[in-house]
């Protein structure tokens, strides 16, 4: 039987190597959707946020979660209930982690996917453009929240090497 520390250590590495299959391509896509919204994109800026932001993008990222929120409740099943302040791995991270995904899976990612769907099957230029704006607006955030979620991951591997 594994030890738990071998058990968080291996849901941290899936972790790491998850999360920048849905943060990598936010991040690619970002300047581009931005500068197509504000009207100052290139023919090639149209293309690549074509590319990228295809029918089922969100839907594909949603499903990336799934795998990513079992490896939390894997780790978080090692950790006792509550973690002094004094502990060197703090169950509040993996608790934060858990909670984004979960938000990411089953309501962010599925709105900004209706967003996608809108601007390819709407046929007004104006509703194009608000539902590209509404995905600009919230990928800041959500890129941010990734940067948070290594952080702690990073956190969590330094203190299991200790």
């Amino acid at each position: 039987m594994a030890r738990g520390a071998d058990i968080i250590d291996k849901a941290c590495k899936k972790l790491l190597k998850g999360i920048p299959k849905l943060s990598d391509p936010l991040k690619e896509l970002l300047p581009n959707i931005q500068s197509v919204t504000e009207g100052d994109s290139t023919e090639e800026e149209r293309e690549d946020v074509a590319r990228v932001l295809a029918i089922g993008f969100f839907t594909t990222q949603a499903a990336r979660c799934l795998p990513l929120i079992a490896e939390t409740m894997k780790a978080l099943g090692k950790l006792p209930p509550a973690t002094p302040p004094s502990a060197k791995i703090q169950r509040k991270w993996l608790e934060d982690i858990n909670k984004k995904l979960r938000a990411l899976q089953s309501k962010t990612f599925p709105e900004l996917e209706v967003n996608v769907s809108t601007f390819y099957t709407v046929p007004e230029p104006a509703s194009k453009i608000s539902a590209l704006s509404s995905i600009v607006a919230k990928l800041p955030t959500l890129i941010a929240d990734f940067v948070v979620m290594e952080v702690n991951l990073f956190k969590i591997k330094k203190a299991l090497r200790k």
